[in-house]
């Protein structure tokens, strides 16, 4: 389903959604500061999509290009830019997160679930030894 059919099957996303947990905001907490203290040269940051808002504030949002089911966080690195939802272990993607992923693979990016901080290092890890992979590749061609 792409969003506007989401949109006329469920409504705006509930205001009852039930706000991130601790321990997903712990993980993730510490994936961001990992991140930055490894890796000063590339860019991390969070999409604050979640969370209560009053009508104004989420109106707002929506007029300024709030779009639900994006993913956490983005990272750029390299003329490359991944794609990080984060969960625990139980957690699971709403539909929104499951047509933003869709959308951004159909596009070319690379979009991933992570469920805890060893998940996230390797993957960012991996994700980064690629994208220097094709850097070495594209200088030995030239």
């Amino acid at each position: 389903m792409n969003w506007e059919e989401l949109r006329k099957k469920y409504g705006q996303p509930k205001r009852t959604r039930r706000p991130p947990s601790n321990e997903e905001h712990q993980i993730q907490s510490a994936c961001v500061r990992w991140f930055r203290l490894q890796y000063k040269q590339y860019l991390i940051w969070a999409v604050p999509n979640g969370g209560a808002r009053n009508q104004v504030v989420a109106a707002q949002m929506k007029e300024e290009g709030q779009l639900p089911g994006v993913s956490d966080l983005v990272i750029v690195a390299d003329h490359a830019i991944l794609f990080v939802e984060m969960k625990t272990e139980k957690g699971k993607q709403s539909e929104y997160q499951i047509e933003f992923e869709k959308r951004i693979t159909r596009l070319g990016f690379q979009y991933v679930v992570c469920r805890s901080f060893d998940d996230f290092k390797a993957t960012v890890e991996h994700w980064l030894n690629e994208i220097q992979k094709r850097k070495n590749d594209a200088t030995k061609e030239q």
